[in-house]
């Protein structure tokens, strides 16, 4: 009989096979175009991950099927594009090539240098060693690289200047924080993050994620700050604001400066709390990470037509 692996003892609220598929795994998604062979190796690294839960470093066996199946599927890719083989193309030569003409929705080439390390070192590598629960994520965002290669490049070009455009737009915007407004709610807030601009639907639509200031003790504590999200769409940049259509609730949401000198003393006190706080720069880096936001909305975006 099949014993759940020892090692899973030391996740909270790991305390069965359900539990365990839905608090760390999630569905996959393939577009259709991606080939019926590519289909069968990720089904593959479906069940290493489910199964994982009774063998711990199966899930090293997912990540790495999942990058070998990443490669094949480049190679098929670039012959589709280019009407020639890539086999006398090296691993990261093809990456190179698909990342420069914007197959990949990722900014960060590092991300897929990361993939390439642990690929030639399960190829290569003399020592073992084990990612474990830390290469779950990284599985998962193969995936999505998969499916990113049958995205239309031309389209993710305009996205990536439309992305940065905006942020730039928001930055200069908030400068010194920001207050939100919608569904009568007045938020002050410190940060504002555009995760993901979506140009395949009409009309354009935006993810948009708003930090608000918080109790400081809260973060102390290491509890969880859960920042407001928003998808909208018929945006608009004013003077001193910004607002659009939150399209959950067909309401309009505003974010603006900052102009009441109460509301720009408490901002600016807690600004300088927060600031002072003991390691700020890796509370910050790890606390508002923006991931998970980023790669929900991909996968929305994926299974659009």
């Amino acid at each position: 009989m099949l014993k759940k692996d020892e090692i899973w003892e030391v996740f909270n609220g790991v305390s069965d096979l359900d539990t365990f598929q839905n608090k760390l795994l999630e569905p996959i998604y393939l577009k259709q175009q991606v080939p019926d062979d590519i289909k069968t190796e990720i089904k593959l690294v479906d069940k290493l991950l489910k199964h994982s839960y009774f063998e711990y470093q199966f899930i090293d066996l997912a990540l790495t099927q999942a990058i070998f199946a990443l490669e094949k599927c480049m190679r098929i890719r670039y012959k589709e594009i280019n009407n020639k083989s890539s086999k006398s193309i090296l691993f990261v030569a093809l990456i190179d090539w698909f990342f420069e003409n914007n197959y990949f929705e990722i900014w960060n080439k590092d991300i897929l240098t990361i993939l390439r390390t642990i690929r030639n070192g399960k190829l290569h590598g003399e020592k073992k060693t084990i990612g474990g629960v830390a290469f779950i994520h990284k599985v998962y965002s193969v995936i999505y690289l998969i499916n990113d290669l049958y995205e239309n490049p031309t389209l993710r070009k305009t996205r990536i200047l439309g992305s940065t455009d905006l942020q730039s737009n928001l930055n200069e915007l908030l400068v010194e924080g920001g207050v939100l407004s919608y569904n009568n709610k007045r938020i002050i807030f410190f940060k504002a993050d555009l995760v993901f601009f979506n140009n395949k639907t009409i009309p354009n639509t935006i993810n948009l994620v708003v930090w608000s200031i918080f109790d400081l003790t809260t973060f102390k504590q290491e509890k969880q700050i859960i920042p407001y999200s928003f998808e909208i769409s018929n945006w608009k940049f004013q003077i001193e604001s910004f607002s659009g259509l939150n399209i959950s609730d067909n309401t309009e949401i505003i974010v603006s400066k900052i102009k009441n000198e109460n509301d720009v003393n408490k901002f600016t006190k807690w600004r300088s709390e927060f600031q002072s706080l003991p390691n700020f720069t890796l509370l910050f880096h790890c606390t508002f990470d923006l991931d998970d936001y980023f790669y929900s909305a991909l996968k929305k975006f994926h299974q659009l037509n």
